[in-house]
């Protein structure tokens, strides 16, 4: 929406612009102007009415690139799906030709943005004539309404929209479904007659493409007969023994903590009250979570416990794994938190003690994966 905002004023402003004397400082202008003036928006916004819901996401992007980190950043970067995309995938786009398409797309597309441009670029200096004395044309579809939209304007706004997903799917892998959603549609404009007018004959270009997708689907249908080859089912015994023994053995009133995934489960089976769960994004739930996520760092448990107490959980559920599993080196939670709480660096992690002594909590259950500690 912000972009919208920024859009619109650029585009008012579109006739002090074009005063520059030289085409490419009018691109440059405009790009400055809509970058800075859609950072300069949002982050005005956002300290005008307090809002904190997506801060978490800058924080992301800037431990990316740098030696940055936090709890937040740490609970996604540390989680495989956050991680940068893996090399396989290209290979595997490539071998279903779609990035090979999505550059043959991509290079006609520049070479008549490039073509109108120039022309526009000269036609500002005076009229362009060909050889034979004739107004050069700029395109077959410039028409009377040229002025309002240039030609490809809508194509340009695909490949923006592509170059902006697939470099949010490079930087983390969970968003390549949206990637490859985007090449899809970028691979489409390879049947649009505008970019491909230099094809006389419509038979020959229509043959191609049919060409192309047979060929596509030598690997495409590999692909389908491997994941409909791919059987199995959904089994967590312990999971299941844990929402049982909420379901009969704890009250409706009942507010339970615990890892995000977990909650979601225990919320939609048992219909318990819980205090955090994965919608992430809500900077107040960021906040239960870490308070909650006290039991994985090296905190002294009867902290832990009275944080707890203060935000009305009556049950912890533990997962001893949480304790110790890492994606990689300095990814364990409570290797999390020693960033987050130096001070307490040389203590044992908490979840590690409630093991063998769960005071001040209460052990009400427990199987080898899960424990339901009372507050």
């Amino acid at each position: 929406m912000l972009f919208v905002v920024v859009f619109q004023v650029i585009v008012k402003c579109e006739p002090l612009i074009e005063k520059l004397p030289n085409r490419i400082l009018i691109w440059v202008v405009q790009g400055l102007a809509f970058a800075i003036g859609s950072l300069t928006l949002k982050i005005g916004i956002a300290k005008t009415f307090n809002i904190k819901d997506d801060a978490h996401i800058f924080d992301i992007l800037k431990s990316k690139f740098s030696n940055f980190h936090n709890f937040h950043t740490l609970l996604y970067v540390c989680a495989p799906e956050f991680d940068f995309l893996e090399a396989e995938t290209p290979v595997k786009l490539t071998k279903t030709l779609l990035l090979p398409s999505v550059f043959v797309a991509t290079v006609a597309l520049i070479v008549r943005v490039l073509r109108n441009e120039i022309v526009y670029w000269l036609r500002s200096d005076g009229d362009v004539h060909n050889a034979d004395g004739k107004a050069a044309d700029i395109d077959e579809e410039n028409d009377e309404n040229s002025e309002l939209t240039k030609p490809h304007s809508e194509h340009v706004y695909i490949l923006l929209q592509t170059i902006a997903f697939v470099g949010m799917a490079i930087i983390i892998m969970r968003l390549k479904l949206f990637g490859t959603s985007a090449l899809c549609l970028m691979t489409s404009l390879l049947a649009s007659r505008q970019l491909f007018s230099f094809i006389k004959n419509p038979l020959h270009h229509q043959a191609l493409i049919i060409g192309l997708v047979a060929a596509m689907s030598v690997q495409g249908i590999a692909n389908l007969k491997t994941q409909f080859n791919t059987k199995g089912e959904y089994n967590n015994p312990e999971l299941e023994q844990l929402v049982e023994w909420i379901q009969h053995n704890s009250s409706p009133k009942a507010v339970f903590a615990g890892a995000m995934p977990t909650m979601a489960a225990v919320k939609l089976t048992t219909n318990r009250a819980i205090v955090n769960h994965p919608h992430y994004e809500d900077a107040g739930l960021r906040e239960r979570t870490k308070k909650v996520y006290q039991t994985y760092s090296r905190k002294p448990c009867s902290e832990v416990h009275k944080a707890l107490e203060n935000m009305q959980v009556t049950h912890l559920i533990m997962e001893d794994s949480w304790c110790i599993k890492r994606y990689r080196p300095g990814c364990a939670l409570p290797e999390v938190w020693d960033i987050e709480d130096p001070s307490n660096k040389d203590r044992p992690a908490c979840c590690s003690l409630l093991r063998h002594s769960p005071k001040p909590f209460r052990k009400l259950f427990s199987n080898d994966q899960y424990v339901v500690l009372k507050v």
